[in-house]
């Protein structure tokens, strides 16, 4: 015999359905904050078209006004060097490197720039992870692959001896 009325269940039924209803909002909300996977697929929405200005100095190098400062610096969307690794530890018949390059950066394209006198570069990209790899011949040679969470409007990375990947001496 059913002891509580029809109000009560009907209420009952109401929170449940309630309940699941806020667990998958929340678990919705925290998949749509996770950041790009950088595998090349782009998140839908108002963030996978936003493009920033990214501003990159040299600090702390010396002769940084010294116009043999003009030399490259390269931004990838992947991080080049481990999808090196990853393609030369198994065999791909038929598959050059530049292909599967390119496979893995989706339909994000490296960007190619150089440096002022002032050792500066301004550049725009589109927001999400970026690899920045670049190298300052001299007496000791110093060389730099960053990876740099890009977003907002504007953003500027700054390059130290600190924060660089290797340093050689040039013979």
């Amino acid at each position: 015999m059913n002891t509580h009325g029809f109000i009560y269940n009907a209420v009952g039924a109401v929170l449940r359905i309630a309940l699941v209803l806020a667990l998958v909002a929340g678990v919705w909300s925290i998949y749509r904050q996770l950041p790009d996977d950088g595998g090349g697929k782009m998140k839908s929405g108002a963030d996978a078209s936003t493009e920033t200005s990214l501003q990159i100095n040299l600090r702390g190098v010396s002769d940084t006004s010294s116009p043999a400062l003009k030399v490259p610096v390269q931004l990838f969307p992947i991080d080049v060097n481990a999808a090196q690794d990853e393609f030369f530890s198994e065999r791909r018949p038929g598959k050059r490197l530049d292909d599967f390059l390119a496979e893995r950066m989706g339909n994000r394209a490296p960007i190619e720039a150089r440096f002022e006198e002032n050792g500066q570069v301004s550049v725009t990209v589109k927001s999400g992870p970026w690899w920045i790899h670049t190298t300052l011949p001299g007496e000791l040679n110093i060389e730099w692959r960053l990876r740099v969470n890009v977003s907002g409007s504007k953003q500027t990375v700054e390059l130290t001896p600190d924060n660089a990947y290797t340093r050689t001496k040039s013979f």
